[in-house]
C-alpha cells in the first residue's frame, strides 16, 4: 500500500459541468492499495465463501462462479500470492465490501460496513453512510437488495469514495490526464504508458497488475486493466445515475488493440480517446462485476475544505512512503 500524508494539500476535484472542477484542501492520513485487488488475494481471503456448487440459474453468474471455483481448485488455502497476479474483475459491489470487512478482521481492525435486511427494490443512497445495494455474491438470495451502514468509528478497510478516487487518480495533477495534451496521432502511445486496454483473457482473468507506470502518488492501473468500484459518500452528482450509491471508475477493458504491418498498436474501438478523470461506467443495481482497490483513513481524521478555483498555487506538501 501507499501511505499518503496530506497536510492541507491542495487537490483538484471534478472534471466538467456535471461535476464542476473545484479546488479542495485536504488534511488526513491514508493507506491506498498500490494495485487493484488481485484474483489470488480475493480467492485466498474469501476462500470459505466460495461454494463447491452454484445456486445460480443465470449462465453469466454461473460462469463467474465457475471462474472463482477454478481458481480455488488450482490454489492451496493460505497460499502466498504473487504481488503481480492478475487483477480481479468479476467482483460485485457487495462482495468488495465483504472483502474489505474480512481484510479488516484479519488485521485486527474494526469492520467498516454493517449489513442488514432490506425490502427495497433498487439501489439508492439513503443518507450519508447508509445505502441500499444489490445483494450479489456467490449465493442466490431471496432478496435482491441489502442495506449497508457505515461504521464511522472504524478505521478499517473500505472502498474509496468518489472524490477520494478522483484525488488518488490525479496523483497531485491539477490538469487533465497525462496524455491529454498530445496530438491525436500520438495520444495512444502515451496512454499505453499508464493503461492496459483490452487485456482480459476471459471472463474472470486479466493481465497482471503493476506492469506500467504509476501516477504521481505511486498508484498503478488507475486507468485501464479493470473497472474499479467507487462509492458516493452522501451525494451522487450525476443525474443519469439516479441517486445510485456507486459507479465504476478507471479502466475500460473493452478497448481492443491490434498491431498493424509495422508492429504498431491501434485501438479498434475508440473509447480510449475519451478516458480521463471523468470517465465512468454505471452500476445501477449492483450486479456489474468489476475490480476494486481499498483504502484506509487512519484515525478517521480527514478534513476537507472546498474552495472555488483560483490562480494562486499552493505548494504541494504531501509525503509518499512505502507501507
Amino acid at each position: 500500500m501507499k501511505f499518503l500524508d496530506f497536510k492541507n494539500e491542495e487537490v483538484l476535484l471534478g472534471f466538467d459541468k456535471k461535476d464542476p472542477k473545484r479546488l479542495a484542501y485536504i488534511t488526513g492520513l491514508f493507506l491506498v492499495d498500490k494495485y487493484p485487488v488481485t484474483n489470488c488475494e480475493f480467492t485466498q481471503l474469501m476462500w470459505d465463501s466460495i461454494p463447491a456448487q452454484t445456486s445460480f440459474k443465470s449462465k453469466p453468474l454461473q460462469e463467474i462462479h465457475a471462474g472463482w471455483l477454478s481458481r480455488k481448485r488450482n490454489d492451496l488455502p493460505k497460499e502466498k500470492c504473487d504481488v503481480h497476479d492478475s487483477a480481479a474483475n468479476t467482483v460485485f459491489l457487495y462482495q468488495a465490501m465483504e472483502y474489505a470487512n474480512a481484510r479488516s478482521i484479519r488485521e485486527g481492525l474494526k469492520p467498516y460496513y454493517l449489513f442488514s435486511e432490506s425490502n427495497e427494490d433498487e439501489q439508492r443512497i439513503i443518507s450519508k453512510g447508509k445505502y441500499v445495494i444489490g445483494y450479489f455474491d456467490f449465493t442466490n438470495h431471496d432478496k435482491e437488495f441489502i442495506q449497508v451502514t457505515v461504521d464511522s468509528t472504524s478505521d478499517g478497510y473500505r472502498l474509496p469514495y468518489y472524490d477520494e478516487w478522483m484525488m488518488f487518480a490525479r496523483g497531485g495533477d491539477r490538469k487533465n490526464a497525462p496524455w491529454s495534451n498530445y496530438p491525436a496521432d500520438e495520444k495512444l502511445k502515451h496512454v499505453l504508458k499508464y493503461a492496459l486496454f483490452g487485456t482480459s483473457k476471459d471472463l474472470y482473468d486479466s493481465s497482471p497488475v503493476g506492469q506500467l507506470l504509476p501516477n504521481g502518488y505511486g498508484l498503478y492501473d488507475i486507468f485501464g486493466l479493470v473497472w474499479e468500484h467507487v462509492l458516493f459518500e452522501d451525494r451522487n452528482p450525476f443525474k443519469i445515475l439516479k441517486n445510485r450509491p456507486s459507479c465504476l471508475k478507471g479502466g475500460d477493458n473493452t478497448v481492443l488493440l491490434n498491431k498493424d504491418e509495422n508492429n504498431i498498436f491501434h485501438a479498434t474501438i475508440p473509447e480510449w480517446k475519451d478516458i480521463d478523470y471523468g470517465y465512468f461506467k454505471s452500476n445501477y443495481n449492483g450486479g456489474v462485476a468489476a475490480g476494486f482497490r481499498l483504502v484506509r483513513n487512519i484515525g478517521n481524521n480527514v478534513v476537507w475544505k472546498v474552495t472555488e478555483p483560483q490562480k494562486v498555487r499552493v505548494p504541494r506538501n504531501y509525503e509518499i512512503l512505502e507501507w
